[in-house]
């Protein structure tokens, strides 16, 4: 059987990335993509798309059964009321991974944020990781109450035997990035710490972690695990310091903060000041 990937969510920023990385690691890769959407860039990319709609489930059902791996990069709209962005996060969430248990689809692997990894306790002295799990309602974030949602959609599948991994992101840096004009964080100091992660070391993340081998005891690499995907620990300053010399200043349009236009729905990863530790991506994924 020829194995084939659905990159759900391909033309977003990430997924993008991640359609273009598998295609040239020789995936057989396709872009899903809404109605609304134009393929015009999926198929630059070399690869094919396909028309569907994460809301209607017998539309899923046409499309997952001819793949052996989903990759969900997949948000809803960020300008939607927040209890309708949760609602919606997890339904989409929930109808793809049952979805593909029916269509014996191999593994499903989702995107997430790190924002979802909470601080260590008081008494521990060492960096966020894997272990430290969001308090839902902690962030007063409706971004990350529904991140949260999503994942423990992902955990309760897992846990019942269907393959799923999560890859947790820093904040994410490259062409086509966006982040909210440095004024618009106004209550965040320069030093304040934060993680920052090439996109195009985000898409080497997904394709080990779609080709790794899965582990059934709790074991690195076991289903429903979870991987922090990240770069440097450094501060706000040189994050957007980097961005503006590195990627340019294109890539921080100044709508997209809290202001006029898109909400920006990794605002908390910015405003949380928190350093990561990577080391078990770095170990199983190789990023």
């Amino acid at each position: 059987m020829i194995e084939r990937t659905l990159v759900i969510g391909s033309t977003g920023f990430l997924g993008r990335h991640v359609l273009r990385h598998l295609h040239e690691h020789d995936h057989t890769v396709v872009g899903m993509r809404r109605w609304q959407s134009s393929g015009e860039a999926i198929r630059q990319l070399g690869a094919t798309d396909l028309v569907a709609d994460l809301s209607e489930r017998r539309t899923l059902v046409q499309a997952f059964g001819e793949f052996t791996h989903i990759v969900y990069c997949a948000a809803p709209d960020a300008s939607l009321p927040p209890g309708e962005y949760r609602a919606k996060a997890s339904t989409w969430m929930r109808n793809v991974l049952e979805i593909a248990r029916d269509e014996d689809v191999e593994r499903v692997l989702v995107t997430s944020t790190a924002a979802t990894i909470a601080s260590p306790t008081d008494d521990e002295d060492r960096l966020a990781d894997e272990r430290d799990v969001y308090l839902p309602g902690s962030a007063g974030d409706h971004f990350v109450e529904a991140a949260y949602a999503v994942e423990q959609e992902c955990f309760r599948q897992a846990a019942d035997g269907q393959s799923v991994l999560v890859l947790n992101p820093t904040t994410i840096l490259g062409p086509g990035a966006r982040l909210p004009a440095r004024d618009q964080l106004d209550d965040v100091a320069d030093d304040e710490p934060v993680n920052w992660v090439d996109v195009d070391v985000a898409a080497e993340a997904h394709r080990a972690a779609l080709e790794m081998k899965l582990e059934p005891s709790l074991k690195p690499g076991r289903r429903g695990h979870r991987y922090i995907v990240g770069g440097e620990n450094t501060t706000i300053g040189d994050l957007y310091a980097r961005a503006e010399s590195r990627y340019g200043v294109d890539t921080i349009p100044t709508t997209c903060g809290s202001g006029d236009g898109e909400p920006y729905r990794d605002r908390h990863l910015l405003e949380s000041g928190q350093w990561v530790d990577t080391s078990q991506a770095e170990t199983d994924l190789g990023v």
